[in-house]
């Protein structure tokens, strides 16, 4: 066997693995989501993949993500993604694996709609505000997003930090869904 064919091997079985962690720190937002009574959409974390020899760069995926709602907050739609790659159609394009995290705002409406890009909101965002994955959270709203990207909602916050910043739960729990948690109480 080649070099190359053992390079290609080791690449696939480090793709694999990073999914198992990527899916395993989606798992900690959900358990830590939940006890905060917030409900977890669905088991899908991935959408936007291409089973067509005709798109082989949707084969991998771009992002992993997981949505949650609260009956105390039925406008607000909150989320956990990881993007793990530039947008398909190099709408954004990412320099590292990121975690973002954020909440859509419905206003006096309840939640209406929620669609699967929403969670790679940070990446559209920090195409054009300069946005650093340092953490801070920046409110967004709809406007600022071209019109393709606009959904129901009036407003969100969202933020993000690099992926390999998370080793651990409590990295999980401190830097993504306390904060989270955080930013969906103000101004309930």
């Amino acid at each position: 066997m080649s070099n190359d064919g053992e390079n290609i091997l080791k690449l696939v079985r480090q793709m694999r693995r990073l999914c198992e962690q990527v899916a395993m720190l989606l798992r900690t937002a959900d358990e830590l989501m939940s006890k905060a009574g917030w409900s977890i959409e669905s088991n899908y974390a991935l959408s936007e993949l291409s089973y067509s020899i005709l798109n082989p760069t949707q084969w991998i995926p771009i992002n992993a993500f997981r949505f949650y709602r609260h009956n105390d907050y039925p406008n607000r739609l909150a989320y956990v993604s990881a993007l793990l790659d530039d947008h398909w159609d190099r709408r954004y394009t990412i320099k590292e694996p990121l975690i973002t995290a954020g909440f859509l705002d419905y206003g006096q409406a309840k939640i209406s709609d929620d669609e699967n890009w929403y969670a790679r909101y940070y990446g559209h965002l920090s195409k054009d505000h300069d946005l650093k994955a340092d953490g801070q959270p920046f409110r967004f709203d709809k406007t600022m997003l071209p019109p393709d990207l606009q959904g129901k909602y009036e407003s969100g916050t969202v933020f993000a930090v690099p992926l390999v910043s998370i080793t651990n739960a409590d990295d999980v729990r401190s830097q993504i869904t306390s904060k989270l948690l955080n930013l969906l109480k103000e101004g309930k």
